[in-house]
């Protein structure tokens, strides 16, 4: 709840609409569901508090119109952003707030995933690009910060690119005994590690036809091995719909080498 007071001083929380309005109160915003909630925690009376609280929770909550469609809709802050272009109501979003705001995020970047982190820069690159006078004042800051992460994705990619090139050495090299023990692992009996297992299958077998398609003269042996696979699997009765899903996309992997 404490999380709510920023968050109403930059997005407008208008009126929920749909289902939702035709249960609740004329204060039956996300606001007005977030302080009766509040409200219901000073009920002495603990059953009522908590019917009380399951009924706003309930409506807050709501999939289609609470608080978690309200935060996919703000996450959505860039697109809006950009309707907002050479109009007048731009002076109410606050541009400076709402640079502030995320810009001080980038000080626990460490903390941060790296696609949360991936928005942040890209809401203040769209900050940049249609609002610059109210960006002027920034530019330094957004400058540093760029160029500070481009510099550091830089650094690591000087020693990304030497181990993957390794890495795809050893998967030409063991080639076969991979296939093989990640089929068997796509059988295993835990069903989290039978789909992490084809999940890695697929990958695998989409990195080894990039590889093949380099040079596929050196590679035919490869190449005829997986053909030979699939064609198996495809042909026995008795193969599941995920080891034919498998065998077909296979095929589409290695299509283009065909």
């Amino acid at each position: 709840l404490k999380q709510c007071g920023p968050l109403s001083s930059l997005f407008h929380l208008g009126p929920v609409t749909g289902a939702m309005s035709s249960q609740s109160s004329p204060a039956s915003g996300i606001q007005g569901l977030l302080l009766r909630l509040h409200e219901s925690l000073s009920d002495e009376d603990s059953r009522s508090a908590a019917l009380k609280c399951h009924d706003t929770a309930s409506l807050l909550f709501s999939k289609d119109y609470g608080l978690l469609s309200f935060l996919r809709k703000a996450l959505a802050l860039d697109e809006v952003l950009q309707t907002t272009k050479a109009s007048s109501v731009a002076a109410e979003f606050k541009i400076g707030d709402i640079f502030e705001k995320f810009y001080s995020e980038l000080c626990q970047r460490s903390k941060l995933a790296d696609s949360v982190l991936g928005k942040i820069y890209e809401l203040l690159g769209v900050l940049g690009e249609v609002h610059p006078s109210e960006m002027v004042n920034n530019s330094d800051k957004l400058y540093r910060v760029y160029l500070g992460e481009l510099k550091e994705q830089v650094g690591f990619y000087r020693f990304q690119v030497p181990a993957i090139n390794l890495f795809s050495s050893c998967l030409m090299d063991h080639y076969r005994d991979l296939f093989e023990t990640m089929c068997k692992l796509c059988g295993h009996i835990n069903g989290e590690m039978k789909k992490t297992s084809y999940s890695a299958l697929e990958a695998f077998l989409k990195q080894v036809a990039l590889l093949v398609a380099d040079n596929i003269e050196e590679h035919k042996s490869k190449l005829k091995f997986f053909m030979q696979k699939f064609c198996g699997i495809i042909k026995t009765m008795d193969s599941t719909y995920k080891e034919l899903s498998i065998a077909i996309r296979g095929y589409g992997f290695f299509a283009a080498v065909c």
